[in-house]
């Protein structure tokens, strides 16, 4: 393993990145969840990650994927989910984080199934050189790549003729170095909240900043070299490489970066008004190209 990756398995490993509070980050919100669905699917299913899951499902109307592989998978948890709704025979996961791996095989042996999902802690790219795969599957992981545009074109090299490449992923700028326009719209939508949902979560007497501001590339680097390290070639690879990718925007410049840590003071049945709002004028950026993330099917 290089230093790089020895960094980022480093990170991954430590147990602070498994306890986060409730309510504490987008992805614990069903309000939310249903929102990204119906921009990914055009219905507002419930369940993290189901409208991605969903166009999957309907990719495999001929028959399951025999064989699937998905690289930097955490735990395995979604991959699961396809293997256990009988839509992925076999799956090969493949991880840096041997913490995350033990727990997933602990997972996949209470589920039933862990003799039809593998786990790997080597390096996929030149592991998998001889192989081909039914379905090549990114969930939160492409963005972690050193190198998106030889990691897309890996994907489809490994995908027999007709296979299907899925990716659910942040497409945002590398290293969180916001837009200008994303700053500007996440200010002015904290400057309009009440100053009680500035209040800092764990820390009643300091409060959130009004200003969206981006962390400095040395910041992102020394807590995880790996995270968002050349996230904004992802799209531009995708079309070059599958001219036929299907890819949808699902937002991310309120609800990721002006909601973060906001969300902790937000009660999604009495704020709810507010939470639309926000996911409103998150879907108006989006129309205009600004996201964070993005939903994407192709076909080899």
């Amino acid at each position: 393993m290089d230093p790089t990756t020895s960094r980022a398995a480093a990170y991954w490993n430590d147990p602070q990145r498994r306890s986060l509070p409730a309510r504490a980050r987008w992805w614990q919100f069903p309000t939310i969840h249903a929102h990204i669905n119906r921009m990914t699917t055009g219905q507002a299913i419930s369940g993290a990650h189901a409208g991605f899951h969903h166009l999957i499902e309907q990719a495999a109307s001929r028959g399951p994927f025999a064989r699937a592989v998905s690289v930097g998978c955490g735990t395995g948890v979604m991959e699961m989910e396809l293997v256990g709704a009988g839509l992925v025979g076999e799956f090969h996961l493949y991880e840096i984080s041997s913490v995350r791996i033990a727990a997933g095989r602990k997972h996949a042996e209470t589920l039933g199934i862990a003799d039809k999902v593998f786990f790997h802690e080597t390096d996929a790219f030149a592991d998998c050189r001889d192989r081909t795969f039914d379905l090549v599957y990114w969930h939160d992981a492409l963005h972690h790549m050193p190198d998106t545009e030889m990691a897309v074109a890996w994907s489809r090299e490994r995908l027999r003729s007709g296979g299907i490449f899925a990716m659910n992923d942040f497409v945002g700028p590398s290293r969180f170095q916001w837009t200008d326009r994303m700053l500007d719209f996440g200010t002015r939508f904290r400057q309009g909240l009440p100053d009680r949902y500035l209040v800092a979560p764990g820390d009643p007497a300091r409060s959130i900043p009004r200003a969206v501001r981006r962390p400095t590339v040395e910041f992102m680097i020394t807590q995880d070299p790996s995270e968002a390290a050349d996230s904004d070639r992802i799209i531009p690879s995708l079309k070059a490489t599958f001219p036929d990718v299907l890819i949808r925007l699902t937002g991310g410049v309120i609800y990721h970066s002006a909601l973060n840590d906001i969300l902790s003071n937000i009660d999604e049945q009495a704020d709810e008004g507010l939470l639309k709002t926000a996911l409103l004028l998150d879907e108006s950026l989006t129309l205009l190209g600004e996201t964070h993330y993005a939903v994407a099917m192709a076909t080899r």
